[in-house]
């Protein structure tokens, strides 16, 4: 896990997890980070808003698998002091595990990612698109049919080819994987990659969290939030139908 903060830490306050959690309001958002409470209330994230779905939690694990070491640094002046211990024996138990498979994934090397396959599924994807175009050459249902699958099949290459390349797994410069991914994204699969990816990494901050379950700030993953034609629990449904229009309500009823 890379070093969170180059300033010391001895001598700082420290709040105990109640106090961590009710700054978790519009313009007042505390984060931690390994036991250090950081103040992200002012501070102009260029992820966005989704630096507040973990507003008053411990954020050290969403916040070290999405964000490169150099992230780190960002954050030495918000530093504003320590959470005392008070969690409870179950959460420590369940990071401890999920650090030391991290750990263990990562000497295996899983995250590294393979060049040869990465440029076959780029070859392969580019090919699906030539030979459907190469099919509205000849006359005839069957060719045009035949042209329409597989164009369906490389946007739908191209959908995936752009979420690897966007969750920065393909280039280990994230310049590159930029680029690349507004290539694949907007080009290829004709969607907005900088929406596709404030989207995405907001459901990986906040996987199959309900929307209002975190915070005032917080809209939840929104993956899940597909009302008003489906509610994923009864507590999203009765969340939603207070903010929806009639049509909405006859739609969740």
């Amino acid at each position: 896990m890379p070093k969170l903060c180059r300033s010391p830490a001895e001598g700082l306050p420290r709040f105990s997890w109640s106090e961590v959690r009710s700054h978790r309001t519009a313009g007042d958002h505390w984060i931690v980070l390994r036991d250090k409470v950081y103040d992200v209330s002012t501070l102009r994230h260029p992820g966005g808003d989704v630096i507040y779905t973990h507003a008053g939690e411990d954020a050290t694990d969403v916040f070290g698998t999405i964000h490169p070491a150099s992230a780190f640094a960002m954050l030495d002046h918000s530093l504003i002091g320590r959470v005392a211990s008070g969690r409870s024996r179950r959460d420590a138990l369940i990071e401890a595990d999920f650090r030391a498979m991290r750990a263990q994934l990562t000497r295996e090397g899983v995250f590294r990612a393979s060049a040869p396959y990465y440029l076959l599924q780029l070859a392969t994807t580019v090919a699906l698109w030539c030979v459907s175009a190469w099919l509205l050459a000849f006359e005839g249902v069957a060719a045009f049919l035949c042209s329409a699958v597989l164009l369906a099949l490389f946007w739908q290459q191209s959908g995936w080819l752009a979420h690897d390349v966007m969750h920065h797994q393909v280039f280990a410069n994230r310049r590159v994987g930029e680029v690349a991914g507004m290539f694949v994204g907007n080009l290829f699969q004709g969607y907005s990659a900088a929406w596709w990816k404030d989207k995405h990494n907001t459901h990986h901050a906040v996987t199959n969290v309900a929307r209002g379950a975190r915070g005032a700030r917080d809209s939840g993953d929104p993956d899940i939030d597909t009302v008003p034609l489906l509610a994923w629990s009864v507590g999203l449904a009765r969340g939603a139908a207070r903010d929806a229009s009639a049509v909405g309500r006859l739609l969740m009823r």
